[in-house]
């Protein structure tokens, strides 16, 4: 085998890891989705749209995601769920992210730019709100529902990529991001509950505890829920789409009843493979009407 080869693998992997790129499937489809949705709307989607709306959102996350290792290096050293991470186990160093980081940023910068106006006008303050989440568990328990807000700008930041402008209505498939990556946040934290209260951290189950947590959660899935059903509505969508948004409403409250049933057992597949399933079945459901 060739060592040089064998490295460059190791270094790709360790990159892919640091960027959790398996938790793309949680708002990558919400982004194919605004975009279907502005195409049904009467927008033009050409390759060279998708392919740009495509590398802005893997910049976007990418340094989003490199950027919050960076900033918790020192936290996830500390914490033994997290003390493997690439930066915090020096397997990447603080530099090395940091100029993956930069790149990435850059990379969301120029297929903003190749877009329209709107998107870059609007890609320093997106950018800001994704590299803000990182430090709000320092200070609020409301730093899931920041998380929210920075995924929800995926289907929204599509649709204006197509349609060069914005409409409200699009804030309702933002909306359903925003209460789906919230509520499932919530349940994904209650594993660090004594890390996070014994290290001055704040969260939604370190400030109120597991039962205000887990009370909380179906409240937001029920949110998720009413957002994708007002989608449908408003854009018109039919009865295909109005039988995924059930699927996935259903795969919300399944996720919800195998985390009360098993507990933390059950936390990576609650947390990765239900929330992923959703937001596929979300992307699905506008493709017969976007190319039919």
């Amino acid at each position: 085998r060739n060592p040089q080869k064998m490295q460059a693998a190791k270094n790709i992997k360790e990159y892919a890891e640091m960027i959790k790129l398996g938790h793309t499937l949680f708002a990558l489809p919400f982004a194919m989705f605004g975009m279907c949705l502005a195409k049904i709307d009467g927008g033009k989607v050409g390759i060279s749209t998708f392919v740009w709306i495509a590398l802005a959102f893997a910049g976007a996350r990418s340094a989003a995601m490199g950027f919050n290792r960076i900033a918790d290096a020192e936290i996830d050293a500390k914490n033994p769920r997290t003390s493997n991470r690439a930066i915090a186990s020096g397997k990447i160093s603080k530099l090395a992210a940091g100029v993956f980081v930069a790149l990435s940023a850059a990379l969301m910068l120029l297929s903003a730019a190749m877009l329209n106006k709107l998107c870059l006008w609007l890609a320093l303050p997106a950018l800001t709100v994704l590299f803000g989440y990182s430090y709000c568990k320092r200070f609020t328990a409301a730093s899931h529902f920041v998380l929210g807000l920075a995924l929800s700008m995926a289907p929204i930041g599509a649709w204006i990529a197509v349609k060069g402008s914005f409409d409200p209505r699009i804030c309702l498939a933002g909306l359903a991001l925003f209460f789906q990556i919230s509520a499932f946040d919530i349940l994904y934290a209650l594993q660090d509950i004594d890390f996070d209260k014994k290290n001055g951290l704040f969260s939604v189950p370190a400030k109120f505890g597991k039962k205000a947590s887990l009370a909380v959660a179906p409240i937001l899935f029920a949110g998720a829920a009413a957002s994708l059903f007002a989608a449908g509505f408003f854009f018109k969508l039919g009865a295909f789409y109005a039988a995924c948004a059930a699927a996935a409403a259903l795969v919300y409250f399944a996720g919800y009843a195998v985390f009360l049933r098993a507990g933390l057992n059950k936390i990576n597949l609650v947390f990765f493979y239900m929330n992923a399933a959703s937001s596929v079945i979300i992307m699905l459901s506008v493709l017969p009407k976007t190319f039919f």
